[in-house]
């Protein structure tokens, strides 16, 4: 099983560290290329606790962002851009984590958003002719998301 989870993490990776002995386990994610999402979010590894990150060579998890849907037709706040304007959703992601050496998979499980409409901005946003509105999934906090992720990374492995 071969899959791009973000541009430069590969699954299986025989070169990347097993998934073995004492935490911290460090990690690489992204957002896959294949994910089904009806509102604009994104992922990637600077959103996990910076001591946990890696590189796809040294990670021994990949955390993959599977998924992103609307939870709630009722907006919770806005987002303004010079070329858009966004309304921003309640959602619930979908997240897959990976043994990066094997690619053998640990889990997947949803996180329901959790960030102020404000953080779920992003920064830039690109439209199409005629689109000046777009649908933005509401964010998931860091320590949401670390919390999480925690047994899989903090665990002894192997």
């Amino acid at each position: 099983m071969t899959f791009l989870c973000g541009m430069d993490t590969r699954v299986p990776n025989p070169a990347a560290p097993p998934y073995a002995g004492h935490g911290p386990h460090l990690v690489a994610g992204g957002q896959k290329t294949t994910g089904i999402s009806d509102v604009l979010a994104s992922f990637s590894v600077y959103s996990l606790p910076w001591e946990w990150r890696a590189d796809a060579s040294q990670a021994q998890l990949v955390v993959c962002l599977g998924g992103v849907l609307k939870r709630d037709a009722m907006p919770i706040g806005t987002c303004e851009w010079e070329i858009a304007e966004g309304d921003v959703y309640p959602a619930t992601y979908t997240f897959e984590v990976y043994e990066a050496k094997t690619g053998r998979s640990l889990a997947t499980f949803p996180i329901e958003s959790d960030a102020s409409a404000d953080a779920s901005c992003p920064p830039t946003v690109y439209v199409g002719p005629g689109e000046g509105r777009v649908a933005v999934a509401q964010g998931v906090t860091e320590q949401t998301l670390a919390s999480t992720l925690e047994p899989f990374v903090m665990q002894d492995a192997g």
